[in-house]
């Protein structure tokens, strides 16, 4: 399917990931060579797990990571924390659907219909949950 199918709240996004300039401190950065990983494995790592990616990590590093979410309040004026774990699980339902996922091995025949189709259900998932979050004053 051709760019201009897709919604235009996704029609916009060049790609599905985007970069950003962190600043790390000492701390983080000396725990990560202490224990021989660089800083962007363990971050990349954690936002595979929050956003429920379809990469092999395990349920208990999934829920690890939407109870750390969840818990550490962030959009807690915008959503009750049972809609952030529901909006949490919707996206690990997602992950469900990959074509590999129940293979040994996968050979990514179908990864561009899957990566269409999974552009389709964010946009839906997105625009549900934006007509969820709360007015100010509520």
């Amino acid at each position: 399917m051709r760019r201009k199918h897709l919604p235009a709240r996704l029609r916009n996004c060049n790609s599905t990931w985007e970069r950003y300039e962190l600043r790390l401190p000492i701390q983080f950065r000396l725990l990560c060579r202490l224990v021989g990983v660089t800083p962007q494995r363990v971050l990349q790592d954690f936002i595979h797990h929050v956003c429920m990616d379809t990469w092999g990590y395990s349920s208990d590093e999934r829920l690890m990571a939407m109870s750390y979410f969840t818990c550490s309040r962030y959009g807690w004026d915008r959503y009750r924390p049972d809609q952030q774990r529901q909006m949490l699980r919707e996206l690990d339902s997602l992950r469900s659907g990959w074509p590999g996922y129940e293979l040994e091995y996968y050979y990514g025949r179908l990864d561009k219909e899957y990566q269409l189709q999974v552009r389709y259900r964010l946009a839906a998932w997105y625009v549900k949950w934006r007509g969820r979050m709360k007015k100010p004053g509520q």
